[in-house]
């Protein structure tokens, strides 16, 4: 299948558009700049380099991201709350998200190149190199160092190599952190006060890093931690000739860290393809899911927003359809799970629920 080139930059309303768009271009006309397929960004002067040459001498893009954005710093957001990327000397590794997307975009590119030439007879070292890889951006762009300096603006005691799998971006997460998913007991949605669970069986989870749309554009991320999980197709478990398994995407989830050593999972989105397993919800999945992963990763909380307070809301302030789901995926979720609800506002609304995790030695 040929990659349809996109003429403009990516769109999502009201939440990183404007400065993704930005970003977006300003990577693709760096790389343009200096004639190389990938914008190489291997140390902090590299990316100095190119956020100035987006920025200019009024760092006037670098207000509007600090100011404006629902991502960073934004009042309304009651979970944000976060003054680490309001200081200067913060901006740049802080917009690391935004300026790999760009990058990205081009790396995919490249993968699905090398594979249709080894479609077409070509089995060059060089070629299979590049299709058998996962989208990794560890080899190809940006120097992990960067990311891990982005990830230590919020988390204080986590060894931040465990976020390498997302960093770098990769197909089978649950294979990379030796994780049985048939021992991931989801809670069904309505029991009549029964405990009863359904196990992951039979589903995978893949991993990418980066704001926007997905490799396969089947999902808008709004942070730039992404977890998605597919459900394989069929029982024989069969892997590609990657070596990847072969599957189709059920549900995307993406969270922000937050200072210190928590994820905030803002986003769970329904993909169109296959479904959870019948009794259960996205939500409930997506939550426990975290759960797992989150000891994994060494987090010491989880939190998430209820349905009044998620961002989404603010967008769409009167859809009901909206807001039902979003009662579904966090609230009735995060009360099945027996999450915390945190402080109340001024008008006895919850403003979300967290979890402290307690994690079994692997």
């Amino acid at each position: 299948m040929g990659h349809k080139e996109r003429k403009h930059s990516p769109k999502c309303a009201g939440r990183f558009g404007e400065l993704r768009g930005s970003f977006y271009e300003a990577a693709r006309d760096v790389r343009e700049m200096y004639d190389n397929p990938l914008l190489a960004i291997g140390k902090r002067a590299d990316l100095d380099e190119v956020v100035e040459y987006n920025l200019g001498e009024d760092r006037m893009m670098a207000a509007i991201y600090d100011a404006n954005d629902p991502y960073f710093d934004n009042r309304r957001d009651v979970l944000r709350g976060d003054p680490l990327v309001g200081e200067e000397s913060n901006w740049v590794t802080a917009l690391t998200p935004f300026v790999y997307e760009g990058m990205r975009e081009t790396l995919l590119e490249n993968v699905l190149a090398a594979r249709q030439r080894m479609e077409s007879g070509d089995n060059g070292k060089s070629t299979r190199r590049i299709a058998e890889r996962d989208f990794t951006i560890v080899e190809n762009s940006v120097y992990p160092g960067l990311l891990d300096d982005y990830a230590r603006l919020y988390l204080s005691d986590m060894d931040v190599d465990s976020l390498r799998p997302i960093h770098r971006g990769i197909e089978w997460l649950d294979r990379d952190l030796k994780m049985d998913m048939s021992s991931v007991m989801v809670p069904k949605h309505r029991t009549n006060g029964k405990k009863e669970y359904v196990p992951l069986s039979g589903y995978f989870m893949r991993a990418e890093f980066g704001t926007g749309q997905n490799t396969s554009r089947t999902l808008v991320s709004s942070a730039p931690y992404r977890v998605e999980l597919f459900k394989r197709e069929d029982e024989t478990n069969s892997i590609d000739e990657f070596g990847y398994p072969r599957g189709k995407p059920v549900f995307g989830m993406s969270f922000f860290l937050k200072h210190p050593d928590t994820a905030v999972i803002y986003q769970i989105q329904d993909i169109r393809g296959d479904r959870v397993p019948e009794g259960t919800t996205d939500g409930l999945c997506a939550l426990t899911l975290m759960e797992k992963i989150g000891c994994y990763f060494g987090f010491k909380r989880l939190q998430t927003y209820s349905y009044h307070t998620n961002p989404v809301r603010y967008l769409y302030p009167s859809d009901s359809q909206i807001a039902n789901v979003l009662k579904i995926n966090f609230d009735e979720a995060a009360h099945r799970l027996e999450w915390t609800p945190m402080v109340q506002d001024k008008n006895g609304q919850n403003e979300g629920y967290e979890k402290e995790l307690i994690c079994p030695q692997h």
